[in-house]
């Protein structure tokens, strides 16, 4: 990201990490970016059909590999 370190106090990703491929990258980047003390509010899709979490896609040296087929999240009304 181009911001400069330690520019906000709060940070808000919604539906977002599942679709990246680099996670802790992700992370870390968020962590420089926030002020001492701030906070990462975050959210991620729960299935609660599913025994457990998977993988469905990877990057590879041809590109994207799907390795399952892919779950729509959109908003979940319970």
């Amino acid at each position: 990201m181009t911001f400069q370190n330690e520019s906000f106090d709060l940070f808000i990703t919604q539906d977002v990490f599942e679709h990246v491929m680099e996670p802790e990258k992700a992370f870390k980047e968020i962590e420089r970016v926030l002020k001492p003390g701030g906070a990462h509010v975050f959210t991620i899709p729960w299935h609660h059909t599913l025994p457990k979490t998977l993988q469905r896609a990877r990057n590879n040296k041809d590109g994207i590999e799907y390795m399952e087929e892919p779950i729509y999240h959109g908003i979940l009304l319970m």
